[in-house]
């Protein structure tokens, strides 16, 4: 089954509502859950969402969002310790930049 890869930007803009791309991301959230989609991010994301939204506002949020996807942890989401470079360079330099994007 393929994979998906999630970026930083899907995930902020997952947790922002005046994100501009929320209603895109959490169309394509929906659409990847009701298949039952493997999902795979990095510890370098969530690290690079923590920090787009660590005003006091949001931080308690975003480190609740980030703490739930931590017991996630399982067949539904992989949280890989290094940006492989299977898939992860090969995006950062991609001139088509998306919020998800496939994987083997």
């Amino acid at each position: 089954m393929t994979k998906v890869f999630v970026f930083t930007a899907a995930w902020i803009a997952l947790l922002n509502v005046r994100d501009n791309l929320q209603h895109q991301a959490n169309e394509v959230m929906d659409r990847l859950l009701r298949l039952e989609t493997p999902l795979v991010t990095t510890e370098f994301v969530l690290l690079e969402v923590a920090d787009a939204l660590c005003t006091p506002v949001s931080r308690i949020q975003t480190v609740a969002f980030i703490n739930s996807l931590q017991l996630l942890k399982s067949q539904d989401l992989r949280i890989v310790h290094k940006y492989y470079t299977q898939f992860g360079y090969k995006a950062m330099f991609s001139s088509q930049r998306s919020l998800f994007m496939p994987i083997n």
